[in-house]
Formats: C-alpha cells, sequence, structure tokens
C-alpha cells in the first residue's frame, strides 16, 4: 500500500470517506467501512515481504541517485 493511500485510509473513522486521494496510480476515494485491531506477527513468518520491501525501496533509491549521471544507448540488433 503505498504511503499517500495509506496515510488517508488509516486517518479515516467506519464508514467515512475521504477527500481524493492521489498516489502514483491516480485518484482514490476511500470508505471504510471496519476497523480491526492488529495481530502480532513473527518476524519469519513476513521475512520474504520485508526482504522484497526493502529491496525495493534500495532500487529505487539508487534509480533516483544514479538516473542523472547514466548514459543511455539503445541498440537495434545487429547492424
Amino acid at each position: 500500500m503505498v504511503e499517500a493511500f495509506a496515510k488517508a485510509a488509516f486517518d479515516l473513522k467506519p464508514f467515512e470517506l475521504s477527500q481524493p486521494v492521489l498516489t502514483q496510480f491516480g485518484y482514490h476515494l476511500i470508505l471504510v467501512t471496519d476497523l480491526q485491531a492488529g495481530q502480532p506477527v513473527k518476524f519469519e513468518d513476513v521475512r520474504e515481504e520485508v526482504r522484497e520491501v526493502f529491496v525495493n525501496r534500495l532500487r529505487e533509491s539508487l534509480c533516483i541517485q544514479l538516473r542523472p549521471s547514466a548514459n543511455i544507448v539503445l541498440s537495434r540488433g545487429k547492424p
């Protein structure tokens, strides 16, 4: 869940409708229908999900950092 969406969703009370929320996926209207308490989770059970999130954030950060100095060459195959 992207940060802007999560923040808007968790700020709402049940049956409250959000203002339009803009994310990289477009605009969203969020209607919360129920709130449930979170459950404790063992790290071992979510290790791969945590790893995936970390790797994706690292990849995005590196792309943002390296993009200004990148030299991209497109090739159409063998001449």
